[in-house]
């Protein structure tokens, strides 16, 4: 019979020497540390199949900018620097579009204005500014003073337009010179508007003072770069007669309509005539 101490002593040895055993059995990693049942888990060995890795999402692509709309092609002379003209123009007292072949044969619409030009200068026009407008341009020629019957008063009469200005400062002087100096007379100027777009007129009136401000405003000259854009059968050109009548002291009065048709003021100051001699 095994005394009770002794037996006690002798459990407890074996269980030491048990557990010794384990332990020595225990896997250890390259650098001899013990692996424990967690990082057996994640541990490979050679041979041993690849864990399945659920596959991750790509990450997200940074947010870019929109895609921007595409740009509105302009042409070269819409890069040169010249002022715009009000499209649609305002209402015009009359008007008048040309026959498309009366500029048959030229081949930009810088040949179409020099056509324009030469026959301006003929009537005594030579005075004028420019304007865009789309897809084409617009000539403003000097107010005038013109007659009754529709045709130019005598060069020393036709270019003074100082009485026709409206009286914007209000002082003595200038009211007792409108009353010695005033007149009647009737005023217009002409703008002819090339383009391939079709032409509508804004329910709008110009003032005369407007008028002269547009012929101060405007491009001296039209730019090389309508050169490169070719007179199509898309294009127009149509002249707006904008005219008005100043009663003797006072105010000049916009003419809509005009008592003549466009065409009618165009052959009194004779440029159908002269264009047409182009």
């Amino acid at each position: 019979m095994i005394p009770t101490k002794l037996y006690f002593f002798l459990c407890i040895l074996c269980v030491a020497v048990i557990t010794d055993c384990r332990t020595d059995q225990a896997p250890t990693d390259a650098a001899g540390e013990r692996v424990t049942n967690s990082d057996k888990k994640s541990q490979t060995y050679p041979g041993s199949p690849e864990p399945d890795v659920a596959e991750q999402p790509p990450p997200d692509e940074p947010a870019g900018e929109e895609e921007s709309s595409p740009k509105t092609v302009t042409t070269a002379a819409d890069k040169e620097l010249m002022p715009s003209f009000p499209f649609p123009p305002p209402k015009a007292s009359a008007s008048h579009t040309f026959a498309h072949d009366l500029f048959a044969g030229a081949s930009s619409l810088y040949a179409v204005n020099e056509r324009i030009n030469a026959a301006l200068r003929k009537g005594g026009y030579y005075e004028k500014s420019y304007y865009r407008i789309p897809e084409g341009f617009a000539l403003v020629t000097r107010l005038e003073k013109f007659e009754k019957d529709g045709s130019p008063c005598p060069e020393e009469e036709r270019w003074k337009t100082d009485n026709a200005g409206n009286m914007t400062t209000f002082s003595l002087y200038n009211y007792f010179k409108s009353l010695f100096t005033a007149e009647d007379g009737n005023y217009r100027i002409i703008v002819f508007m090339v383009t391939a777009r079709n032409l509508t007129q804004k329910n709008e009136t110009m003032t005369i003072q407007q008028a002269k401000d547009y012929l101060a405003l405007g491009a001296n000259r039209l730019p090389n770069s309508y050169k490169d854009i070719p007179y199509t059968n898309r294009h127009a050109c149509t002249a707006l007669i904008y005219e008005w009548y100043k009663p003797e002291r006072d105010e000049p009065v916009f003419r809509q309509p005009s008592e003549y048709t466009g065409r009618y003021h165009l052959m009194k100051n004779r440029f159908t005539e002269y264009v047409n001699a182009e």
